[in-house]
């Protein structure tokens, strides 16, 4: 009981921390804000939903640590700038070339699922929906099978269609028709997630969407609709339909369905929410015992572009050790903060983090300022800290890739100074 209650007093910490970032920065989104945002609701979820988890204070003092030296950084550039609301918005120009890399790249990716069944269907001679995810499981994390180089560049550019697509949802006026149209990139991706059950891809895809969407409404300064009590609405739905995506998804995995296999699935499935900081506490207890660990330089941090070099042989489920969460569960979820720590040490991490946080904060300022140059910065960073609480963003090649693309396309975006621009779907005269 002792661990449940300091663990909650660190979260309170979290949270109070937000009302401070909103203050500086100007914004519930900012970069403090959604760097507290995130991990009030990772580290909030175990302490709520898995009272039988393994809870280590360890582990929620060690985040809060993080969050504010991330939210320190973040406020660093904004400290003293005035940031005033500009009328330099994309100009219509700009929104037709993103419309048009969105399309491009999604129709690309669409053949990501046509070329991974072709593959699958003549690697394992098979063609019923239960038994290739089965299959293609075991195989991937036996390492007897791997997707083809053109799979994963197809890959990359559905995550770069979903990154563009939020940015132009945030760009232009908010609605349900645009949010579908935008989104058209889920169809593919839950393809191929099926046929390989690689869940994590439509947890990424949705990570770059709300990037981008955060990144384009703080531009247009439309982002005074994200309010506490609608973020939290709007995660809280969110969980729940991630939760029966992965239900789903596993039981393809498993190749049954019935009731007595989803109940035992929905448990194993909710140590994948809630698991990571039991994780994250019981290898800090490991490594601070053995505090001579070798440093890796960024092997684990950038495990994508080191396994392109060979200078590291990345594993399937990104950490090959797992941890227990509970007398019955374990997972290899750790969080991106462990593998900071393992590439450049526990001191050394909270310098990288705070880096990260200025440059975030940079690009926040620049995006307040109407200049495109924020908007990239911003959206990089988002989509880091948004999915920290499971692993570094960029960890795989095909994510690396896509935040690269999404950083060149940004660059070719125009703003309007005298000239029309284009607000709300449609053209004005600037003011």
């Amino acid at each position: 009981m002792y661990d449940w209650i300091a663990s909650l007093l660190c979260l309170l910490g979290m949270a109070l921390v937000w009302p401070f970032t909103r203050l500086i920065q100007g914004s519930w989104v900012g970069p403090g804000g959604v760097l507290v945002a995130i991990w009030v609701l990772a580290a909030g979820l175990p302490l709520v939903l898995c009272p039988s988890c393994y809870i280590i204070p360890q582990a929620y003092l060690l985040v809060l640590s993080f969050v504010v030296v991330g939210v320190l950084g973040s406020s660093l550039p904004v400290w003293g700038t005035k940031l005033r609301r500009t009328t330099k918005l994309v100009h219509r120009d700009s929104i037709v070339f993103l419309e048009r890399a969105y399309w491009s790249f999604l129709i690309l990716g669409c053949w990501s699922p046509i070329l991974n069944f072709y593959k699958i269907s003549s690697v394992f001679y098979s063609f019923y929906l239960f038994e290739i995810p089965h299959e293609v499981a075991a195989a991937r994390y036996g390492g007897d099978y791997l997707a083809p180089v053109a799979v994963r560049v197809l890959d990359m550019l559905l995550f770069s269609a979903a990154i563009i697509g939020g940015l132009l949802t945030g760009l232009q006026n908010f609605g349900r028709t645009r949010v579908v149209i935008y989104s058209l990139w889920t169809i593919p991706m839950v393809v191929t997630i099926v046929l390989t059950t690689a869940r994590v891809q439509l947890v990424i895809g949705s990570v770059f969407w709300l990037s981008g969407f955060i990144a384009g409404s703080a531009f247009q300064w439309s982002d005074g609709a994200f309010r506490p009590r609608r973020i939290l609405l709007w995660t809280a739905l969110t969980f729940w339909l991630s939760f029966l995506g992965f239900l789903a998804v596993q039981s393809l995995r498993v190749g049954k369905l019935d009731l007595e296999t989803l109940a035992f699935l929905s448990s194993r499935i909710r140590t994948y929410f809630t698991g990571h900081m039991s994780a994250l506490g019981y290898w800090l207890e490991s490594y601070m015992k053995f505090s001579d660990s070798q440093i890796g330089g960024g092997v684990y941090t950038f495990g994508g572009i080191s396994s392109l070099l060979g200078i590291y042989d990345r594993e399937a489920g990104v950490w090959l050790d797992f941890a227990p969460v509970s007398d019955e569960r374990c997972t290899n979820i750790f969080t991106a903060y462990r593998g900071l720590i393992e590439d450049f040490s526990l001191m050394g991490a909270f310098v990288v983090v705070f880096a990260i946080s200025v440059l975030g904060g940079s690009g926040w300022v620049l995006l307040r300022q109407g200049k495109p140059t924020g908007i990239a910065i911003f959206g990089v960073y988002a989509a880091y800290v948004m999915l920290a609480p499971i692993v570094s963003v960029l960890n795989w090649n095909s994510t690396t890739g896509a935040l690269l693309i999404f950083i060149l396309v940004v660059f070719r975006l125009k703003v309007a100074g005298d000239q029309r621009f284009q607000r709300g779907g449609r053209a004005q005269d600037a003011f």
